[in-house]
């Protein structure tokens, strides 16, 4: 009984979690682009020190992505849960996990 209780708490902190996030990056998102500047010096683009080692962490990522990307999915298969390893198609029948699907997005919409 007590893992049931502890599986909906950590679910709950999740949701509570993801509403926040949802309405901080929102909230980031439109003082950032849509508000009026509050700074007290001119914007300007990042050093090279700092662009450098992003470009170089972004080819990386891609190119590992593109070259091992389906093999490592199965790789970290053996610590995924047994009914969310047959992909889309097992899930599809699922009305649990779309349950959560759209509760999801509405918690998200809700952050928004």
């Amino acid at each position: 009984m007590l893992g049931v209780q502890l599986s909906h708490a950590c679910w709950a902190v999740g949701a509570l979690t993801a509403l926040l996030t949802a309405f901080y990056m929102t909230r980031s998102l439109v003082m950032t682009f849509f508000g009026e500047y509050r700074g007290h010096a001119h914007p300007h683009e990042s050093p090279w020190v700092v662009t450098v080692p992003l470009v170089i962490l972004a080819i990386l990522s891609a190119g590992f992505g593109f070259l091992f990307g389906e093999d490592f999915l199965h790789y970290l298969g053996a610590w995924t849960r047994a009914d969310l390893q047959g992909g889309h198609e097992v899930l599809a029948h699922n009305h649990t996990y779309h349950l959560l699907e759209n509760v999801s997005i509405a918690i998200a919409l809700a952050g928004i």
